[in-house]
């Protein structure tokens, strides 16, 4: 690890799962029925946008070059297949802010239990995506902390889930 990926990673540590804008939650929310977010609360959610199908889905920044998300989501029948772009800093799907940016994916590693069979399970459903330039944090965009092997989430501990869809039965 260089010197410059060295204070890029202690940079994305002091900013890492602390938005910029603090969230308003309702402790009733769900992700049906939930509510729009404020924009800048949730830095490290990223959607990937599919070229072939247009598909969309989630994924969490966790440094300034990789992703993780659900590894169907970037599943394609033949390797080279899955051209993905992912969309950071954006608070709508539709909407152009100025602070979101687009990178292309470079890498594709899913979890080797894997299998694209949704009529059995999910097991295993779990990829890291690299991608191919290194981003610039900002206020709007940067990662999301990952636990330490020793963290334990005790019972009743406030978890949360982002997502791009509606916030109700649309």
């Amino acid at each position: 690890m260089s010197t410059t990926e060295q204070a890029t990673d202690a940079a994305a540590q002091a900013l890492c799962g602390r938005p910029s804008v603090e969230p308003q939650l309702e402790p009733e929310d769900r992700i049906m029925g939930g509510q729009p977010a404020v924009p800048g609360s949730w830095p490290w959610h990223v959607a990937l946008h599919k070229h072939t199908t247009g598909h969309s889905c989630g994924g969490a920044l966790i440094t300034n070059r990789h992703i993780i998300t659900a590894a169907h989501c970037v599943w394609a029948p033949q390797p080279g297949q899955q051209y993905i772009k992912v969309h950071l800093g954006a608070h709508s799907r539709d909407a152009v802010q100025g602070s979101e940016m687009w990178e292309e994916v470079e890498e594709i590693c899913a979890h080797s239990s894997f299998k694209h069979n949704r009529k059995t399970s999910f097991r295993g459903d779990i990829a890291i995506l690299k991608l191919k330039n290194k981003i610039n944090f900002t206020n709007v965009v940067h990662p999301v902390c990952l636990p330490v092997s020793y963290e334990e989430i005790v019972d009743g501990s406030h978890l949360y889930v982002t997502g791009r869809r509606l916030t109700g039965r649309e």
